[in-house]
Formats: structure tokens, C-alpha cells, sequence
């Protein structure tokens, strides 16, 4: 329901006409951001108890060619990854936008970019509030969030309030990682993450002079990727 709209069938003169398009109400796109937020997003979601997990196999009578370990993390990561990529794909946040210019920016009445972003950011990143360590699919799914704003904010694609709001969060990542680093006993890993993620923002906002100065996006994307040659499909949009 992101950037959603109804489309109507009456027709002029009906009794109880209603306008062709009609954008979903606000509170029923805030309710959907947050089952996704809650469900898909927040720690603990997607949970499984463990004793499911020796559960996950296939028949080796019916499949005998098949491993027999289900990959679970990584069809748990993909869901979280293919959520991600729909809320910041271009067609979501420009319907957003235009809702929200259709209403005159009431938030009353549509959904904001702003909320969108905020709201997915304070899930996404909520060990760096709590101070608590990042477990390897929290770990996957912040990389997916730091890599699509990276990508939007470069390259854009959608509407410039949700660039504009790329470069914001960036920001406030480098500042919120920057602090959750120092907090005690983070295990080794979640502090290698945090040096991981807090170096590809550091050369993302690095880049940020290039992308003014007209350099291309395949030069930025070897610039983020230490001066290595950008993989196939990284060129100009």
C-alpha cells in the first residue's frame, strides 16, 4: 500500500461519485510501513526457534541429488533484501512523492518520504541505540540498507527529495556508527561490521564532490570499490 492509490469507476452524474484516483489513506500506508518495519525489519523479527532448524530438509528418497541442509539465512536475508529493494525502488518513492505533492504535504493525508526513511532507519540500525551486538542476518540486512542508499543517493532514479534524504542518512549513519563503536563489549565481529560499514559511507560522502564535479557513475563506483576496475552493468544510467 506504499504510494498507493485506488482507482474508482464511477461515472460523472452517478450517484455518490468518487474521483477516478484517490490516494490510500495516510494511516492505512503508516500501518503497512510498520508491519514491515515490525515484521521484516526490527531485531527479533523472523525469528525461528531453533529446534525447527534440524526440521529444514528435503526427502533424499524423492530428491536423492538435493543437499539436504535448507540454506534458511539466506532465504530469510533475501526476503529482507527483496522488501528493501521494493520500498526504495524508484516506481515506490515516486509515487510517494507525488501523493504527497497531490495532498499539498498534508501528512494527514499521505505518506511522507521522510517517514519512509526514518522510520526504516531507526529499525534497520537499532543496535546502535541500544548498544547491543549485530547477529549475521541483522549484519546482512544493514549492508543491503547502506548499499541502496549508497546507490540512490549516486545515481538517483527516483524523485531528488529521496536522493536528498539518501545523503541525510548517510550522514547520520556515519555519526550513529561513530558512537555505537565505543560502546563496551561489543563482540569482535559487530566491531569489525560497524569498520566495515562506517569505511563504504566514509567513501561514499567522499565521493559526493565528484558526483558535483560531473564524474560518472562508473568512475564514482570505482572510486567506492578502491580504484578496481566497476563490474559489468555499473556504467551510466
Amino acid at each position: 500500500a506504499l504510494g498507493a492509490q485506488t482507482l474508482g469507476r464511477s461515472n460523472r452524474g452517478d450517484v455518490g461519485e468518487r474521483p477516478a484516483l484517490r490516494v490510500v489513506d495516510a494511516a492505512q500506508q503508516r500501518r503497512a510501513l510498520d508491519l514491515l518495519n515490525r515484521y521484516l525489519f526490527a531485531p527479533g523479527a523472523l525469528r525461528i526457534p531453533d529446534r525447527y532448524y534440524g526440521k529444514l530438509t528435503v526427502d533424499n528418497a524423492v530428491f536423492p541429488a538435493t543437499p539436504g541442509d535448507f540454506p534458511v539465512g539466506d532465504w530469510l536475508a533475501n526476503l529482507q533484501r527483496s522488501a528493501l529493494r521494493r520500498i526504495f525502488s524508484p516506481l515506490t518513492l515516486t509515487r510517494i512523492a507525488n501523493n504527497e505533492f497531490k495532498v499539498g504535504g498534508d501528512p494527514k493525508r499521505a505518506l511522507h518520504l521522510t517517514a519512509l526513511f526514518g522510520s526504516v532507519r531507526e529499525r534497520v540500525w537499532d543496535e546502535t541505540r541500544t548498544g547491543r551486538d549485530v547477529d549475521t542476518l541483522r549484519r546482512q540486512l544493514q549492508r543491503q540498507h547502506v548499499d541502496l542508499l549508497t546507490d540512490l543517493a549516486l545515481r538517483g532514479g527516483g524523485p531528488e527529495d529521496a536522493r536528498m534524504l539518501a545523503w541525510a542518512d548517510l550522514e547520520a549513519l556515519r555519526v550513529r556508527i561513530a558512537a555505537a563503536r565505543k560502546a563496551p563489549k561489543l563482540s569482535r565481529t559487530t566491531q569489525m561490521h560497524y569498520a566495515d560499514i562506517a569505511g563504504r559511507i566514509r567513501r561514499t560522502l567522499d565521493a559526493r564532490s565528484s558526483v558535483g564535479g560531473g564524474g560518472s557513475a562508473a568512475s564514482l563506483m570505482q572510486m567506492l570499490m578502491g580504484g578496481k576496475e566497476a563490474p559489468e552493468g555499473a556504467s551510466d544510467r
